[in-house]
């Protein structure tokens, strides 16, 4: 009866011994595809960051000519409304000028007929 009832453990253990070999083959192969995924989304991770600093560089450089083109911007509005700040000044200087002719200016025509008043628009 001994003998049985060992046989039996043995036939029992056996059969554990199968599962537990089945279950390590099984996580062996889940740790390999684990192993090759992780090298996948590695590379993919890789070749993303490539990516991203190559766009954010390009990105970067766009900005620093988006601000250069707005100093020569305002440099030539800088200069345009000192242009016409002392245009403004010459047409005051004129028109202070016109004024002291009681605000008229006399233009003669070309045929000799009488002369036309002339009022500064400005």
């Amino acid at each position: 009866m001994r003998l049985n009832d060992t046989i039996g453990d043995n036939n029992e253990l056996k059969v554990e011994i199968d599962i537990m070999r089945k279950e390590i083959l099984f996580a062996k192969t889940s740790v390999q595809e684990m192993s090759d995924q992780i090298a996948k989304l590695k590379q993919r991770a890789k070749e993303a960051n490539k990516i991203s600093i190559k766009e954010g560089n390009a990105a970067n450089e766009i900005n620093n000519q988006i601000l250069a083109l707005k100093a020569k911007s305002e440099e030539g509005k800088e200069s345009f409304e000192l242009e016409i700040k002392k245009l403004q000044e010459k047409l005051k200087e004129r028109d202070g000028e016109m004024e002291n002719d009681d605000g008229k200016d006399k233009v003669a025509q070309k045929d000799g007929k009488k002369a036309e008043e002339f009022f500064n628009p400005v």
